[in-house]
């Protein structure tokens, strides 16, 4: 599966007062600004539209027709599966070190991950995010300046190199790399930096009912829809693959909470719950080789539901030895994944 990891550095125009989690309002400003410089006909909705399979919106924020044709979704199951749950090729990341107030002149990041081919429409991203800075962020709609930005040159190597900033106008175009894992470690240390949300039992897991095994289906469900829809190879993510395997996979070190979030949906004219799952857990054992590919990678495409605001994102940490602690959820023990 091809990636391309873009890093947006902005100059704070007005001062900025940002809302408790900004993946939603960047979400929204972002749509909000490419639809503004990518549509041509002004339709109200892209339904019906010529441009549907070539315009850098609904690429990015509606699933094309071209997509679903591609990985042979034909209408009926598109509409039975519905828009929702159908991924987008792109994750934000807003900064989470970011103070809540940004004075002007300050300076504010944001990454982005474009998945799959659609670095064709590179140059339309980074003008709506040049336009996005026009319009503002936050409650405030704080002005911004898009002050440079820069991508990665293989994924996961923190090596950044500049691709546009106003003063040099735009580098030569970068080339999505494949993400390969490197060699497995003995034990990782997960860390969910941002609220899991994922579906399991018909609601979503509070930690005293955390399951690996979800988490690890959850993850192979959406790097096989991605790799359907954007370009890859869906037969390398098949959970019945490696389903078997999880009885041998240790779960140590648990330390989880919910943290609560809501977000204001302007379709739906409502708040919406958007809480998850964040804190830690350490994963070792003789399975951990099956599952490593998918949980590096999962770290760049991240899990559960609202990837595209930035939840389900984790980082994982290698160890020498995840030297269990005493049993029990929670407060530092460790279990055997359920099957």
């Amino acid at each position: 599966m091809d990636l391309l990891r873009l890093r947006f550095s902005f100059r704070a125009i007005d001062p900025v007062q940002l809302p408790e989690y900004s993946g939603s309002a960047w979400r929204g400003l972002f749509g909000h600004s490419l639809r503004a410089i990518a549509c041509v006909t002004r339709q109200p909705t892209c339904n019906g539209c010529l441009l549907l399979r070539n315009c850098a919106y609904p690429v990015l924020f509606e699933t094309p027709a071209a997509a679903l044709d591609a990985a042979g979704i034909g209408p009926e199951r598109a509409g039975q599966t519905g828009p929702d749950t159908l991924p987008h090729p792109f994750v934000l990341e807003p900064d989470l070190d970011a103070p809540p107030a940004i004075a002007a002149g300050g300076a504010l990041g944001l990454g982005l991950t474009l998945i799959g081919a659609v670095e064709q429409r590179l140059t339309f991203v980074i003008a709506a995010f040049v336009e996005a800075g026009k319009r503002g962020l936050g409650p405030t709609q704080a002005r911004l300046q898009l002050h440079v930005v820069s991508w990665e040159r293989s994924v996961g190597s923190n090596e950044w190199q500049p691709l546009w900033s106003p003063q040099h106008g735009l580098g030569p175009a970068p080339t999505p790399t494949a993400a390969e894992p490197p060699p497995c470690p003995a034990a990782v240390r997960v860390r969910l930096l941002t609220p899991l949300r994922i579906k399991a039992g018909g609601g979503f897991p509070t930690p005293g009912t955390f399951r690996v095994r979800d988490l690890l289906r959850n993850l192979h469900t959406r790097l096989h829809r991605l790799s359907q829809l954007y370009g890859g190879e869906p037969g390398a993510f098949a959970w019945a693959h490696v389903a078997e395997h999880a009885d041998a996979l240790v779960v140590a070190d648990i330390d989880l909470h919910w943290r609560d979030w809501r977000r204001w949906s302007n379709r739906q004219q409502a708040h919406q719950p958007m809480g998850g799952l964040v804190g830690s857990f350490v994963l070792g054992g003789p399975a951990l080789a099956a599952y490593w590919p998918v949980l590096w990678l999962g770290q760049w495409v991240h899990a559960g539901k609202g990837t595209a605001f930035g939840l389900g994102g984790y980082r994982l940490e290698p160890l020498a030895d995840p030297k269990p602690q005493a049993d029990g959820p929670g407060g530092g023990g460790s279990r055997g994944l359920q099957p």
